[in-house]
């Protein structure tokens, strides 16, 4: 083969390259525009679903003024944990008699002398004479 024989060879596999070459640049090129196209559809889906949570967030925190929002639902459970705290401890001096409470009652109650006794008695003895 002549050298020129082998350069219109080499020449034409070069173009065949070339084209071949070509043809996946263009390829590449209308993939990317698709995955561009793609990717700013995304950001303007991802823009558009902040703004709702933003809203919802909103209506939410709006719909819970002065019906015991998160923050001030905390302060009413911290309350109550503290009522029922010293609501037990009350009871339970109740029951030791911390505070002469309970003995005083036993003691009133224990001699008869009170008025409600007076009283249940004058009431039998009535419904006897009857």
């Amino acid at each position: 083969m002549t050298e020129k024989g082998k350069f219109s060879k080499k020449a034409a596999t070069l173009k065949s390259e070339i084209a071949q070459n070509h043809a996946i640049l263009t390829q590449n090129k209308n993939g990317l525009a698709a995955a561009k196209a793609r990717l700013e559809g995304a950001e303007g889906k991802i823009d558009t679903l902040e703004i709702r949570k933003q809203g919802a967030d909103m209506r939410k925190q709006a719909s819970g003024i002065g019906m015991g929002s998160d923050d001030f639902s905390a302060l009413d459970d911290l309350e109550d944990e503290v009522n029922l705290s010293e609501a037990k401890a009350e009871a339970y001096e109740e029951m030791q008699g911390v505070g002469n409470e309970a003995a005083s009652l036993e003691a009133e109650y224990a001699d008869g002398a009170s008025d409600v006794d007076d009283e249940l008695a004058k009431l039998m003895a009535k419904n006897k004479k009857d």
